[in-house]
């Protein structure tokens, strides 16, 4: 089955190499595939705001997937497709933050309302499920359905403030929020998962210290 698939990269002045590299290899395999395929790359620091705006072309436009992409990631060449055959509305990866010496991972997952009021991280491991439902993946290489924009409405993604925990909500969290209070499921695919990885740049000195 053929699909029309934007792939969204919301950026700064620069991607990393090995990021083209994977998204010149995806978008050709798709292709290959039989998939109608478009790219949309929009620059700027807000990232907020370059969400918003990817999805209101991708709103613009027939396409029927929004495969978020992030320019700091490496995946493999199958990767939509593989993501394309799970047929949920959202559906994303797990991925470790990229913090020395202890890097987190990203997906998390809590049985309260509100995402901020607490839950525990999901963790990727070998004896991981092939796949488990969670409440927040992260954007770097994440499938989204067109009806979830169309039911969710504007703004989608912004950065927000809790004034009671003092912190500020990041524009994913803001779109994973307005996903559970929907009523939608995440799908974390964890054996994708386990073949990308989120590029950082580590200090080599002497004592190899950060």
């Amino acid at each position: 089955m053929s699909n029309k698939i934007l792939i969204a990269v919301p950026s700064t002045e620069q991607v990393a190499a090995e990021f083209a590299q994977c998204l010149s290899l995806a978008t050709g395999y798709l292709v290959s595939q039989g998939h109608t395929v478009n790219v949309g790359l929009n620059i700027g620091s807000y990232v907020g705001k370059n969400r918003r705006e990817l999805v209101q072309y991708f709103l613009s436009t027939d396409f029927e997937y929004i495969w978020w992409l992030d320019y700091d990631m490496t995946f493999p060449i199958d990767a939509c497709t593989r993501l394309l055959k799970h047929d949920v509305p959202v559906v994303g990866c797990n991925y470790r933050k990229r913090r020395f010496p202890n890097p987190s991972f990203l997906a998390c997952r809590t049985d309260k309302k509100s995402i901020l009021d607490g839950g525990e991280t999901v963790e990727l491991t070998d004896k991981s499920p092939d796949t488990e439902f969670v409440d927040v993946v992260g954007h770097g290489c994440c499938l989204v359905k067109r009806e979830v924009y169309e039911n969710l409405g504007e703004p989608y993604y912004i950065m927000d403030y809790d004034k009671k925990k003092k912190l500020e909500v990041g524009e994913d969290i803001f779109f994973f929020q307005s996903l559970k209070n929907k009523g939608y499921k995440v799908l974390c695919d964890n054996l994708l998962s386990k073949e990308i990885s989120h590029i950082g740049v580590f200090h080599f000195r002497y004592n190899l210290s950060y």
